[in-house]
């Protein structure tokens, strides 16, 4: 399992869970994407 933790727009750290780490690159690069802070995975 893998979780990309980010911090939001209001501040606030926030994390989704992806089954796979080829689902988990592409949420980290939406989230990048979305302009969201301290972008990054973690392997759990």
């Amino acid at each position: 399992m893998y979780q990309v933790v980010f911090t939001d727009k209001s501040g606030v750290e926030r994390y989704t869970t992806y089954e796979s780490k080829v689902m988990a690159d592409d949420g980290l690069a939406t989230y990048s994407n979305m302009g969201m802070a301290n972008v990054y995975l973690v392997e759990i």
